[in-house]
C-alpha cells in the first residue's frame, strides 16, 4: 500500500465548490485527508483524482524491476519523495546501491548526494553535435557544474544551439539540472522557456505514444511550464497502457533502445505531474515536481 502526502488545492473557486468551505488560495486538508492510498482510500476527495488506477498499476510494476539508469533512478528517487511507505523507499535505496556499483554511475552522484565530489570527469566523446553520446557530455558537465566549470564548447551547444527530438528533451533536463545544481547563468531561464515551446510545437504534431512522447510531456511540466499539457496528450498516455501496467514505445527513430522501465517511469511521472498541478499540491518540502 503506498500513500503519497497531498497539499488540496481548494482556493480561487478554480475547481468549483465541494464538500469543503472554498477559502482564498491552498487549504490544507484535514488530517485524515493528508494521506491518498492510491489503491485503497479513493473514498476521500475521489472527484479530484483523474489517473490513479494507471498510476497505481504503473508504480506496482514498477516494483517488480530493476538494473535502473540514472535517469529512471532519478525519477523514482522523485516519486520516493512523495511517500512515507517503507517498502516503497527500501526498494529505491535498493536500486541506488545497485546503481553506484555501475562504472558511469559515479559522474552523477552528486543528484543524489549533494556532498558527493568527483575526482573528475570523462572527457567528450562525441565526434558530432548529432552524436548521441554529446547527450551525455551535457547531463554530466551539468551535474557537476560547481566543481568542474562546463567547457565553453558544452555551454555553446546547450545555450546556442536548437535541437529537436530527444535531443532537445535532453538539452532542456541539462540546462534544468544546471539550475537546479545552482549554477548561475542569465541565459538559463530564457532558454529553459524557449526549449519548452520548441518542445511544445513538435508534440502538437504528435498523434501516437512513443517514448519521446511522454518523454517531452513529463519535462514539460518538470520546466515549470504544465498548464500548456493538453488533456488528449494524457489521454494518449492513458489508452497506450499495457494491461499489467506497463507502457512500452515503438522502435525509436534513433539508434538506441528504449526500455520498457525507462517508459514506463516517464508515464507515472507524466501522470503524477498533471495530476498534481490541475487537482491537488505536493507539499513542496516534499518534493517539487509541479
Amino acid at each position: 500500500m503506498i500513500v503519497f502526502i497531498v497539499l488540496g488545492l481548494l482556493g480561487g473557486g478554480a475547481f468549483g465548490a465541494s464538500q469543503h468551505d472554498i477559502i482564498d488560495g491552498p487549504q490544507i486538508l484535514n488530517e485524515h485527508e493528508l494521506y491518498l492510498d492510491y489503491k485503497e482510500s479513493l473514498s476521500i476527495r475521489k472527484d479530484l483524482i483523474d489517473n490513479t488506477s494507471s498510476i497505481e498499476k504503473g508504480i506496482n510494476w514498477i516494483l517488480t524491476q530493476s538494473d535502473f539508469d540514472v535517469g529512471t533512478l532519478w525519477v523514482l528517487g522523485k516519486l520516493c519523495q512523495l511517500t512515507d511507505d517503507t517498502k516503497f523507499k527500501e526498494f529505491y535505496q535498493k536500486e541506488l546501491t545497485a546503481a553506484r556499483q555501475k562504472e558511469n554511475f559515479k559522474y552523477y552522484l552528486k543528484l543524489f548526494d549533494d556532498e558527493v565530489v568527483v575526482e573528475k570527469i570523462p572527457e567528450s566523446r562525441a565526434t558530432s553535435v548529432s552524436d548521441l553520446l554529446i547527450m551525455e557530455d551535457w547531463l554530466i558537465a551539468a551535474v557537476n557544474c560547481k566543481d568542474f566549470a562546463p567547457s565553453e564548447d558544452v555551454l555553446r551547444q546547450l545555450f546556442d544551439n536548437r535541437y529537436s527530438g530527444y535531443f532537445s528533451t535532453h538539452q532542456l533536463l541539462a540546462i534544468m539540472w544546471l539550475k537546479e545544481q545552482g549554477c548561475q547563468d542569465d541565459r538559463i531561464e530564457p532558454k529553459i522557456k524557449e526549449i519548452a515551446e520548441q518542445m511544445l510545437s513538435e508534440q502538437v504534431s504528435e498523434d501516437k505514444f512513443t517514448d519521446l512522447f511522454v518523454e517531452r510531456i513529463a519535462l514539460i511540466q518538470h520546466a515549470g511550464y504544465g498548464e500548456k499539457i493538453e488533456s488528449g496528450w494524457i489521454e494518449t498516455i492513458l489508452d497506450a497502457q499495457n494491461e499489467d501496467g506497463y507502457w512500452t514505445s515503438p522502435p525509436p527513430e534513433i539508434d538506441a533502445y528504449i526500455s520498457d522501465l525507462h517508459t514506463t517511469i516517464l508515464a507515472i511521472w507524466a501522470l503524477i505531474q498533471y495530476d498534481a498541478r490541475k487537482n491537488f499540491f505536493i507539499f513542496p518540502e516534499r518534493a517539487r515536481i509541479y
